[in-house]
């Protein structure tokens, strides 16, 4: 039996790749009404089930963080960012205005890129960070072992 969607009476979630009784096919999870046949985007369907509130509306700023601002690996990038700003410029930046700031967030687009070439914007973002030395020569991933060892 499909899961109805609680605040919105008679709507279902229907999800891509997965059989529903009423044989829509969807590229993204839907709200689904089969009375009238009409669907909806999940940030439609959530407005609605809320009284017609957007998210940002009906949730605290402070507790909008985006789930990956919490993870630790980006906790971590956010502490040497903060150190290596102060190291450079003498600035102490607030948590707030470092995952806001264009830069910082420039620097995570580089980090997540598939390559790993050794002059690489990869590369050049773990310099800033502190976490790889300038001169090294070899891809980033494949740090020598004499490197590596005390690291573990």
């Amino acid at each position: 039996m499909a899961k109805q969607i609680q605040g919105l009476a008679n709507f279902i979630w229907v999800y891509p790749g997965r059989p529903n009784p009423y044989g829509i096919t969807v590229e993204t999870r839907k709200a689904y009404n089969p009375l009238t046949g009409e669907l909806l985007s999940v940030r439609e369907a959530q407005t609605r089930a809320h009284g017609g509130l957007r998210y940002e509306q009906r949730v605290p700023k402070e507790q909008r963080k985006l789930y990956r601002e919490r993870d630790p690996r980006t906790q971590a990038i956010i502490r040497d960012y903060r150190r290596a700003v102060k190291r450079t410029t003498g600035r102490d930046m607030s948590y707030d205005e470092i995952v806001r700031s264009r830069e910082f967030r420039q620097l995570l687009s580089d980090l997540r890129r598939p390559a790993n070439s050794p002059r690489g914007k990869k590369a050049r973002a773990l310099v800033d960070l502190g976490r790889r030395e300038s001169w090294w020569d070899w891809n980033v991933g494949d740090t020598p072992e004499d490197l590596m060892q005390g690291v573990a």
